[in-house]
This record gives structure tokens, C-alpha cells and sequence, in this order.
């Protein structure tokens, strides 16, 4: 992503809950609803270790900062702050979008 901010940060407010890096995947959704985007894969580490990596994006509101929240194997990972949409959302803006690569 060009022009995207990528200042990390250690904790996501999702309406009043504060989720904090090791949060599980499932704690995540019940918390902050389902993400405007998941993509998933599998990363090899080592020849003999692979991770299950996936990153969903969320979109807090107009004219906010999207954030990206990586997970490994579960467990979330990284928060970084992207960038604001220079678009409204699309009429379908509350259907998940799903990409496994």
C-alpha cells in the first residue's frame, strides 16, 4: 500500500473495549465486529515451520484511520494504522471481504 502510514500501535478500542497484542481471533469479532476485509495465508518461517497469518482491516468511521490487526496462528500479533479511505464506503461496505492466498 503506497502512502500508507504504518505507525504501530499496542492496543485497538472497539466502542468502549480495549483489546490488547494476544488477544485470540474470537475475542477480536465478539468485541469489534466482523472487519470490512480478511486476507489469510500460510508463511514459512523455517523449512519446517509454517504460520497460519491472517489480517483483517477495520474501517472505525468516516473520515477515521483504517487499522490493519495481524494474527499468527490466533492470536493477534501487530496493530498498525493505515490510512483514512478517500472514498465513502461502498453500498455493500457491511459484507466481509475474504481472500486466502
Amino acid at each position: 500500500m503506497a502512502g500508507a502510514s504504518f505507525a504501530q500501535a499496542a492496543s485497538l478500542r472497539c466502542d468502549k473495549a480495549l483489546l490488547a497484542l494476544g488477544a485470540h481471533m474470537y475475542e477480536v469479532s465478539q468485541r469489534c465486529g466482523a472487519p470490512v476485509a480478511e486476507y489469510s495465508r500460510l508463511e514459512y518461517r523455517h523449512p519446517d515451520v509454517a504460520v497460519y497469518v491472517d489480517e483483517w482491516i477495520y474501517r472505525p468511521g468516516k473520515n477515521k484511520f483504517e487499522r490493519m490487526l495481524r494474527f499468527e496462528n490466533g492470536r493477534l500479533r501487530s496493530i498498525r494504522t493505515l490510512r483514512k479511505p478517500v472514498t465513502p464506503p461502498a453500498p455493500d461496505a457491511g459484507k466481509v471481504h475474504r481472500i486466502s492466498y
